[in-house]
């Protein structure tokens, strides 16, 4: 599961190497469209037959999990099968940064508590300076980190705060390791 997909390059990928089942989930409608563009591109450009990467537009702040998301569309397809799917073994996420603006600010948080209840193993990207609170509120949620990463992550200029055309913040990756007993279905 690749949350906050954006042009899903997370679940192209994971679909490419082998996974099963992948799926990208954004609420920008225009980046699921280039999401479903890039992975046929991909896929006809390197004759690659096993698509098995999906996208759809929907907003984590109206569920609490992947599967309240799936369910209200009744059911999804693996394999061109029709299924129930309530969990993901595996979820990548890059939550909003810092959130300046006013509507984004602690999207961070709904996106993990999303990750716990919609997944068996998550990684996330996160700013440095926030890693003491982000770990301990996995560990609030029943999870716990097993791995970081840390690296410099060009963040170009996109909004008008931004005062540099691009500038280099430290972010750090967790491996997370979801505990949770009480999953939602």
């Amino acid at each position: 599961l690749d949350l906050g997909c954006g042009t899903g390059i997370f679940a192209i990928a994971s679909s490419i190497m082998g996974a099963s089942y992948s799926l990208g989930v954004d609420i920008d409608d225009e980046s699921i469209a280039l999401a479903k563009i890039t992975q046929n591109s991909i896929f006809d450009e390197h004759d690659i037959d096993n698509a098995n990467a999906n996208f759809i537009v929907g907003d984590i702040n109206s569920f609490n999990s992947i599967s309240d998301l799936l369910n209200e569309r009744n059911f999804i397809k693996i394999n061109n099968n029709e299924t129930s799917l309530n969990r993901f073994d595996t979820l990548i996420q890059n939550p909003p940064f810092g959130s300046q603006e006013k509507g984004k600010r602690h999207a961070d948080r709904k996106f993990m508590d999303f990750a716990v209840n919609s997944a068996d193993v998550i990684y996330s990207f996160h700013m440095k300076n926030t890693e003491e609170f982000v770990i301990d509120y996995y560990r609030d949620l029943g999870a716990e980190v097993s791995h970081k990463l840390v690296y410099k992550f060009p963040i170009p200029k996109i909004y008008d705060f931004h005062s540099d055309d691009s500038r280099d913040v430290k972010v750090i990756v967790l491996r997370v390791e979801n505990f949770k007993d009480n999953i939602d279905d």
